[in-house]
């Protein structure tokens, strides 16, 4: 009989903001080395900065702010010998078995992996219950959460890919 615990981290959120993070510091440095060689351009530096930031900083923010808000104090725990799930937040407690389970859905964004763009690393598992109760866990709670929650469940997810992996 084993437990597994899930939770949000701050390991995981940096683990996934770390593109973002690399961006925003090479943005900065690069402001800070055409300052001191004088060949700043600040318009060309603005047209930059906002070009990066409305297509990649500002999305990854928006969904790390939206998964962070769905798993907010939530603990996950999955127990493969009695085959249960316990869903636990400050306001509720939810108790499944994996006979309860009625879909396993996946959404994750199309260039997942690609490095292209922060956001793309997003990803979340929707699980369905036969009461039709929903629970969403996002990869703010586990780190290889495609392999993880689908061999502790035992279960295959239907996939969905979506542009940016806003939560539905």
């Amino acid at each position: 009989m084993q437990n597994y615990f899930f939770r949000i981290t701050l390991k995981q959120q940096l683990i996934l903001l770390g593109h973002v993070i690399f961006i925003t510091t090479f943005l900065i440095s690069l402001r800070i080395y055409l300052d001191i060689t004088d060949k700043f351009d600040s318009s060309a530096f603005l047209f930059v900065f906002v070009f990066f930031f409305l297509i990649d900083i500002l999305p990854t923010i928006i969904v790390h702010t939206q998964y962070w808000l769905k798993n907010y104090k939530a603990i996950l725990t999955i127990n493969t010998g009695s085959k249960g799930l316990k869903y636990e937040t400050p306001t509720k407690q939810l108790n499944y078995s994996f006979d309860d389970i009625e879909s396993l859905q996946y959404y994750s964004s199309w260039g997942k992996g690609s490095g292209w763009h922060s956001f793309g690393e997003y990803r979340y598992y929707k699980i369905i219950f036969k009461d039709k109760t929903e629970i969403v866990i996002t990869c703010l709670m586990i780190n290889d959460i495609e392999n993880t929650l689908e061999m502790l469940l035992r279960m295959k997810a239907e996939r969905h890919a979506k542009v940016v992996c806003l939560i539905e």
